[in-house]
């Protein structure tokens, strides 16, 4: 992983992690296969005087022989503000772009998230009880029995 300093330009940045680093793995005798610029990234402290940088992640084959003159390279290096370098394991999993994951994650979250609102939903629908409306109905009367309602009430009057 290499992070470049953030005086260069997003472009700059770029074409330092996907043209300038692999030409200097090539020229010691080394092969890059695996790069992925992530772009910029802020830092939980400054690092010499910077908030944020370009992160850029790669695997390269190196001979042992060529790895210190290759930290010496990237230890001077102007655009370099720090470095780490680690020998992966053989049985580790192929690397992955930051985008394909992010993309995963995002939609894992959006799925979760969907669901939760579903079941909250559900839950919701099973603990409301049905609220029934009272509805205020005439009983119906025939005819005859109308007429004999007003002769009463006609006669009390």
């Amino acid at each position: 992983m290499v992070i470049v300093k953030s005086d260069l330009s997003e472009k700059e940045a770029e074409e330092f992690a996907l043209k300038t680093l692999p030409k200097q793995v090539e020229d010691i005798g080394g092969n890059i296969t695996f790069s992925d610029f992530w772009g910029a990234r802020g830092f939980a402290y400054r690092i010499k005087q910077y908030k944020w940088g370009y992160y850029v992640v790669f695997q390269a084959e190196i001979p042992a022989e060529k790895l210190a003159p290759f930290r010496q390279d990237l230890s001077i290096n102007p655009s370099v503000l720090r470095y780490l370098l680690t020998q992966v394991d053989p049985n580790a999993p192929e690397p992955r772009k930051y985008s394909e994951i992010k993309k995963e994650y995002e939609a894992q979250e959006k799925k979760s998230k969907d669901d939760k609102t579903e079941k909250s939903a559900e839950k919701e629908k099973e603990e409301t009880p049905v609220k029934k409306k009272k509805i205020n109905t005439v009983p119906s009367i025939s005819d005859d029995d109308l007429d004999d309602l007003i002769e009463k009430s006609t006669k009390e009057a």
